[in-house]
Parts: structure tokens; sequence; C-alpha cells
């Protein structure tokens, strides 16, 4: 689960979650390890069925789906990113702050 907030600390209920391996040479290995959400009216986001391993997990105004499997524009996301580990059996939770990312 994620919360999204401004760069004030505002939560928003507008943006996408994007979540991917840390390690590059998965996103092309297995598309189900890239995944993505909106947040509901509070700026909650939550993804389930994620497997375990290290992540990175930034926030955009937008994206298209092109975008989520584009190797360039996953590395442009790499900076902005919060990392996050997801155990087994293990609810993980953090507060993303939502930015366009530079390219």
């Amino acid at each position: 689960t994620a919360s999204l907030h401004d760069d004030k600390g505002a939560p928003i209920s507008d943006g996408i979650m994007v979540l991917f391996p840390e390690d590059a040479s998965q996103w092309a290995e297995d598309l189900r390890m890239i995944r993505s959400g909106r947040p509901g009216q509070t700026g909650a986001v939550t993804l389930r069925a994620v497997r375990p391993g290290l992540y990175l997990a930034p926030a955009v105004p937008s994206a298209r789906t092109s975008d989520l499997i584009d190797p360039e524009y996953l590395e442009a996301l790499r900076a902005q990113a919060t990392r996050l580990t997801v155990n087994e059996n293990q609810p993980a939770q953090i507060s993303v702050s939502v930015k366009t990312p530079e390219r």
C-alpha cells in the first residue's frame, strides 16, 4: 500500500504509482514484475500479489502503458523512486511524492 502526496506532503488523488524491480535486468524478464496503480480519493494505492524482492516505487502525474515497459522511462524514474523491500506474506507501506520524471 502506498500513499501519494504532493511536494508539500498533502495527500493527493491524482497520479500513478509505479512499482518495478530495482534490478534493471528483471524489467524485460517478466513484465508481471512491473505494476502500477491509481489512488483512490484518499491518495492510497493498493497493489496485490506483488512478488518478494527489491523494488523502486516512484509516482508520476500520468503515464502510458507503453511507458511502463520502456527501460529508458523506468531508468528516468529511478532517481525519484522510493526503495521498497517486499517480503513474503508481509504487507509493506510507503509514502511517495508525485513528480514529473526528468527525461
